[in-house]
């Protein structure tokens, strides 16, 4: 059976990606735990020991209730969506959250962590959040980050954003066995934007070696921006779920230099699927 880590931050938009967890638990047979990681209070040198005990003891205290209120809100909500099936664990830990996280993922032997993204609108603003870019350049589990404004719909359409190099097929076979549970089609796409033809090739390679699969599809997308280009085909096609594979600090770099005016292209609130390169 397979292991979801889903950290909370108590938050609705927590909540609201509280709903794909259940949904993607509920088709994967997946257990979840969720998680809350708190930090020690900022305390002066100057205060006694018992004054930074008793402000510890307080947080926690405080950290605590807020935590089994977030439980009941969970259980209402996993009979809203109907997977009251579904195991669910709570587990409330002090420390740092990237370090945190991959520590009880590692214990708990985690598959799939699927977390919110903090005040943002969609894709163009994941990779803002520190705990999401923390997270996601600590872990090498596949990460499902649901952006504040996303909808949960059944799965039914993933498109997968590839580069050409030697990671694409790889990448391809994790996209699909994530579909299968949800019997989705495939968009493996390329965004070309070199105007070279050597990508076509690339991808009829690619098609050539998945043509057993019916439900996934190839296609190079001429476009200047990728953002803008990968934005329009999920409006276009009514996508579900985007993925994509990171390359780790080089990805996130790439991603954080782009323009001001290219992230304000891209407005989806699609979740995405974060891969990552050699895991």
């Amino acid at each position: 059976m397979a292991n979801i880590l889903f950290p909370t931050d108590f938050s609705d938009n927590a909540l609201n990606a509280y709903r794909y967890a259940l949904h993607v638990a509920h088709k994967l047979n997946a257990n979840i735990l969720t998680f809350h990681v708190y930090e020690k209070p900022p305390v002066k040198a100057s205060h006694l020991p018992e004054t930074m005990e008793d402000i510890i003891a307080a947080q926690l205290k405080e950290r605590q209730a807020d935590y089994e209120l977030a439980q009941e809100k969970m259980a209402k909500q996993a009979v809203v969506e109907n997977t009251p099936t579904v195991s669910v664990k709570h587990l409330l830990e002090k420390g740092k959250i990237a370090d945190k996280i991959q520590e009880v993922s590692e214990a708990e032997k985690s598959n799939l962590i699927v977390m919110g993204t903090q005040g943002a609108s969609g894709f163009r603003e994941v990779f803002i959040g520190s705990n999401t870019v923390a997270v996601l350049e600590k872990t090498q589990l596949p990460v499902l980050i649901v952006p504040e404004k996303a909808v949960y719909k059944d799965i039914q359409h993933i498109v997968y954003a590839t580069s050409i190099d030697d990671s694409a097929e790889d990448t391809i076979h994790k996209v699909t066995k994530f579909a299968k549970a949800f019997d989705a089609n495939i968009h493996c796409i390329h965004i070309n934007t070199t105007k070279e033809r050597a990508c076509e090739a690339f991808m009829e390679g690619l098609k050539e070696k998945f043509s057993e699969q019916s439900n996934v599809s190839f296609k190079v997308i001429e476009g200047d921006n990728i953002l803008h280009s990968i934005d329009q085909y999920l409006k276009e096609n009514k996508i579900d779920l985007l993925a994509m594979l990171t390359h780790k600090r080089t990805f996130l770099d790439k991603l954080l230099s782009i323009s001001y005016t290219q992230k304000m292209a891209f407005h989806s609130s699609t979740p995405l699927l974060v891969f990552h390169y050699g895991s």
